[in-house]
């Protein structure tokens, strides 16, 4: 039979239904083919190698589409640029590029099996969708974004910041002719366009110390005329001068800003845009709504006590606007208080970035006017001691004047007021008064001057202050191991206070046998060689017990349980120094742990090169905590910012022991750190150098360094006496202090001025608030004043400090108060009460009350701006005309996530799907 050649086969229809016609070798027209056979290995390497040169080729085609859609965009679309951001990502693009290098070969791998399944035009054709599908989900993975950028003009934003300092209280009824006349014309109740001249030449002449002439060269007038017209302008002029002497300088301000309509205001926002902000020790950035209520009831938060020209500058920084500030505008009367140090000042406004144009407000002159401007005073001392007391007085104005200075005592009605006569010679003059015989407890005493006429302010005449006088002496024993530095120099400077009764152990010390005994004790006074558990310790005498450098040899364990007993039981002091030698590393005792207020220590000694410089150059200084500036033994000068001067100035260590304060201590002072990141209260409790914290009813005060004795660096004793001095009357004050053996309950400052925060503390001791883990603490203020109801304040824990709640209020007025604490949830044996003294104090705003004119003029020069008078307001907007800034704006678009990009994977994806559907693929 015959049989016809074998047609070659013909691949199925794209679009064929049913699986395709299988063939093998047996069906070529030749017959079958023989295949060498290849090893294994071989045979992989072929099977691997064309889909993984596939990838390759993949990547390299999506690499350059990236490319040619980012070149086409930007010659397509100008400004507009297609950028890939999972392209600067190194990680992500490593994981796409190792991610798509296996989709791909996997695919080619794939590929080349179906390649047995279906036909050649098929199989290319899913091998295409697949990878197409992989090209858009790399691209999308990479986060296409469209941008562009283009120039936006912007006006600039001038930022009006308003003194609302104390200061700014004052009526200025002794401001010379021409000041008046400029604030006349500036407040628009004198002169117009029409007769500017003329007011003009009337400030020239007041300036000049001469007469106005009040009729114009170019007015024709007869003679009894020109007597009338001039007349009526004087007196019209006299009539003004009276009503602004009626009007404060921050009434002034008012009505410059605040009017309606404000021609300056208006003009100023034709070129920029405004923005406000009200200062004054502080700086509050303040929408122009709520100008009106700023101004009529300043935020306490502004401590207003005090003026610090530069705030402003804080506040164009923190405002947090996009716009460019071009300029700040202040109005104020020149006072500024905070920066002691010109240099300080001056560099701080040399940083300005824009410039700062100011206006006065007030008169240069200086006023009549008696004030108290400080009171040098001991806060403590002790019984039968003499206390001085020093003022200083401003005199403004009223030289060669004889005045009385009166002392007199505010609770004590046997008290013989203390009168003193005072010739005024200048501006400012010193009094002296010596207290004697006070009795032990506090005591509260007025210092006042007569009111004389024509004063400009009647509320700083008089100055209110307190004195704590304790038991006669402090008893301290210091305890050391060795004679090193510290012990010889606070040895030294104890002895000599005629108010310290001292004793002092010294463990080891030379002693040739010349004399009966050592010159210092070898042994604890007292200590028996059995102590009686039930007796008193043998420190029980002293008010503070200060060790040093001691060893575990010694002292012992039981020396360390009875100064556990002593601090617990007995209430008293207890200051631990660190010492290179032994203590407290040397120490493994439970006993010292517990006492010590803070835990991990680490020794910081530094050795480099910077520490072969002068004493006051060397090491680090002790950054004082917000907590230790409020305490008394910490007080180098009663200024706050010049004791802050003083402790930076003072000669560093290279030495200390660095600890984590415990949950229950406070951090009085810390090793300043070297990140600038690193701040706040947790910063603090982990570098903690001065710490505290009470145990039982005693406290424990931990001192991390042993040179105090380098603050004797050429100024002697001043500031290394006063520092222990104040602790040793600190110690014995505390003995007589509010509380009992659950808690310590006090105020911070037991006298605070009018308006300073009252910060009232009540510190648990552990076990007993974890027996009472529910207990609420507030605080009663009373009066002895029955029909005026208490103050109460609530007593939170603070963070960090579980045990020590915490609450504060500015709301009293002057008056003695007691206050009390009231708890719930707890009950404690005895009332908790201590006493809290509120007095008007003089702020150094109200020492000198006159205009500062050339501090403003140094301000505006330091900056690039100018100085105005009121009068010449409408000239300030003139130097905002050319402030239009051109910012450029970045805008974009993401295409990575827009629907379009989904709806073209779907569309792949279904396609792929169908086809492999169609043709009975799995």
């Amino acid at each position: 039979m015959h049989v016809a050649p074998h047609a070659p086969h013909s691949a199925p229809d794209l679009l064929a239904l049913g699986p395709p016609q299988r063939y093998t070798s047996r069906d070529h027209p030749t017959g079958p083919i023989s295949h060498s056979p290849l090893p294994k290995d071989q045979l992989a390497v072929r099977r691997f190698l064309p889909p993984f040169l596939l990838a390759i080729v993949f990547l390299a085609i999506a690499l350059a589409t990236m490319g040619a859609l980012s070149f086409l965009g930007e010659r397509a679309f100008g400004e507009w640029r297609l950028v890939f951001l999972g392209w600067q990502r190194n990680s992500r693009l490593i994981a796409l590029l190792v991610a798509s290098i296996i989709a791909v070969t996997c695919i080619g791998m794939l590929f080349a099996y179906e390649q047995r399944l279906v036909s050649r035009r098929l199989g290319f054709t899913l091998l295409a969708l697949r990878l197409l599908l992989i090209l858009v989900l790399f691209l999308t993975l990479l986060e296409p974004v469209w941008t562009w950028s283009y120039d936006e003009q912007h006006k600039g934003r001038v930022l009006v910041a308003l003194d609302l300092s104390e200061s700014m209280e004052t009526r200025d009824i002794f401001a010379s002719d021409a000041e008046k006349l400029r604030w006349a014309r500036a407040l628009g109740m004198l002169g117009n366009q029409a007769n500017a001249d003329r007011i003009d030449r009337w400030i020239a002449a007041y300036e000049a110390g001469q007469q106005p002439e009040w009729i114009d060269p170019s007015e024709q007038l007869d003679a009894g005329r020109r007597q009338q017209v001039a007349q009526a302008r004087q007196e019209n002029l006299q009539a003004v001068f009276e009503q602004l002497e009626t009007l404060s300088r921050k009434e002034i301000l008012r009505r410059l800003i605040l009017a309606e309509p404000n021609p300056f205001i208006d003009q100023l926002r034709q070129h920029v845009d405004t923005q406000f902000c009200t200062f004054a020790g502080e700086v509050t950035n303040t929408p122009e709504g709520e100008l009106e209520e700023s101004l009529d009831d300043p935020q306490q938060s502004l401590m207003r006590g005090h003026s610090d020209l530069t705030s402003p500058l804080s506040a164009s920084t923190l405002s947090g606007d996009e716009m460019p500030l071009v300029g700040i505008v202040v109005f104020s009367d020149g006072h500024d208080n905070v920066h002691d140090n010109p240099q300080t000042f001056a560099s701080r406004l040399a940083g300005s970035a824009v410039p700062i144009h100011t206006v006065l407000i007030g008169s240069e002159r200086k006023p009549k006017d008696l004030s108290i401007v400080n009171i040098d005073y001991p806060e403590k001392v002790f019984k039968d001691d003499d206390p001085l007391v020093k003022a200083t007085l401003r005199t403004s104005g009223f030289s060669g004047e004889r005045i009385q200075v009166k002392l007199t005592s505010e609770d004590e009605s046997n008290f013989e007021p203390l009168i003193e006569e005072v010739t005024i010679t200048g501006d400012v003059a010193d009094v002296s008064f010596q207290l004697t015989d006070l009795p032990e407890g506090r005591h509260r005493f007025k210092l006042s001057t007569d009111v004389l006429p024509d004063e400009t302010r009647d509320d700083n005449n008089d100055r209110e202050f307190s004195v704590a006088v304790v038991d006669d002496k402090a008893h301290i024993l210091l305890v050391d191991g060795e004679g090193r530095w510290e012990f010889r120099y606070l040895q030294a400077a104890l002895e000599r206070d005629e108010r310290v009764e001292l004793k002092t152990v010294l463990f080891e010390q030379p002693y040739v046998g010349v004399l009966a005994q050592t010159f210092f004790d070898r042994k604890i006074p007292g200590l028996a060689a059995n102590p009686n558990p039930n007796g008193p310790t043998p420190f029980a005498d002293f008010d503070a017990v200060i060790v040093g450098d001691v060893g575990p040899l010694q002292m012992t364990r039981t020396i360390w349980q009875l100064l556990d007993k002593y601090v617990r039981d007995e209430g008293g002091t207890l200051v631990l120094t660190a010492g290179h030698k032994s203590f407290p590393r040397s120490f493994d005792l439970s006993e010292i742990d517990d006492l010590l207020p803070v835990e991990n220590l680490h020794e910081v000694n530094l050795t480099d090169v910077l520490q072969t410089g002068p004493p006051n150059q060397r090491g680090f200084h002790l950054e004082i905590t917000p907590d230790g500036a409020a305490q008394s033994m910490l007080q180098m000068d009663s200024d706050p910012l010049k004791n802050d001067r003083v402790w930076q100035s003072l000669p560093g260590h290279t030495w200390a022991l660095i600890g984590e304060a415990r949950k229950a201590a406070t951090v009085w002072a810390a090793q300043p750190s070297s990140d600038p990141n690193e701040t706040g209260l947790a910063a603090e409790r982990k570098r903690a150098l001065i710490a505290q914290h009470y145990v039982g009813t005693g406290q424990v005060v931990w001192i991390g360094i042993d040179s105090t004795w380098r603050w004797r660096f050429r100024v002697g004793d001043q500031f290394h006496h006063r520092f222990w001095g104040q602790r040793t009357r600190w110690a014995v004050e505390f003995k007589a202090s509010a509380g009992n053996q659950f808690v310590r309950f006090g105020v911070q400052k037991p006298m605070v001025a009018e308006g300073e925060p009252v910060i009232i503390r009540a510190q648990w001791e552990e076990a007993f608030l974890r027996q009472h883990p529910n207990l609420k603490a507030r605080a009663l203020i009373s009066t002895s004043e029955a029909e005026q109801p208490p103050v109460v304040v609530d007593l939170t824990p603070q963070e960090g400090r579980p045990f020590v709640f915490e609450g504060r209020t500015t709301q009293l007025t002057g008056g003695d108060y007691m206050v009390r604490l009231q708890v719930e949830g707890a009950a404690l044996d005895q009332v908790v009460e201590t006493d809290l003294v509120v007095s008007q104090q003089l702020t150094p705003e109200l020492q000198d009350v006159s205009a500062n004119r050339g501090l403003l003029e140094q301000v505006a020069n330091l900056t690039g701006g100018k100085f105005f008078f009121p009068d010449q307001l409408a000239r300030l907007p003139e130097q905002f005309v050319d402030s239009e800034q051109s910012q450029e704006v970045r805008e974009e678009v993401p295409v990575w996530n827009h629907w379009l990009i989904l709806v073209l994977f779907c569309t792949i994806a279904t396609s792929e799907w169908v086809l492999r559907k169609i043709n009975g693929l799995p």
